[in-house]
């Protein structure tokens, strides 16, 4: 029976390997269609984002956070099925990692408070420039916050500032 033999070759190791950076998983939260595609679309087309997954609904959201882990979730406030301040304090309270970001329509300055009270890092009108998304985006996974100002909020009769916001 004839043996066969193999050759070793040496495949030089470089001394530093170069690490590639992880895409930002992202979660696109947006009742219409439309809108969920097209801010998968824009994010898609970033090198160092991908969409994981979209939800039209809060309960759809949360089954993907859980099934996905995303890094951030764009979420817009005006959901069919709960508020939106009350799906980020849920998302929150068992992945306190993930950041978000609230895109919305939303022009009310109690909406903005809403949000920011549960805990948003983000908040952009859905009017923003598509630069200043994925700004945010990758703002907000740096552990940083992107919030509008100065934009005065008025609220059960007292005036907070910008520098109130950004806590």
């Amino acid at each position: 029976m004839a043996c066969a033999a193999a050759a070793i070759v040496a495949v030089p190791i470089p001394a530093r390997l170069r690490a590639v950076p992880r895409r930002i998983r992202v979660l696109t939260v947006d009742s219409q269609p439309l809108v969920q595609e097209g801010l998968a679309a824009m994010i898609n087309r970033e090198d160092d984002m991908t969409v994981v997954a979209t939800a039209s609904t809060g309960a759809e959201a949360l089954d993907d956070v859980r099934r996905h882990r995303p890094d951030v979730v764009t979420l817009d406030l005006l959901l069919p099925d709960m508020r939106g301040e009350t799906l980020v304090r849920q998302i929150l309270a068992q992945f306190p990692q993930t950041r978000i970001v609230a895109i919305t329509c939303a022009r009310s300055h109690v909406h903005a408070r809403r949000a920011l009270d549960a805990g948003i890092h983000g908040y952009l009108s859905k009017a923003a420039p598509v630069c200043e998304l994925v700004h945010a985006i990758r703002q907000v996974r740096a552990g940083e916050r992107m919030i509008p100002g100065p934009v005065p909020v008025q609220a059960a009769g007292c005036r907070l500032e910008e520098a109130q916001w950004k806590q």
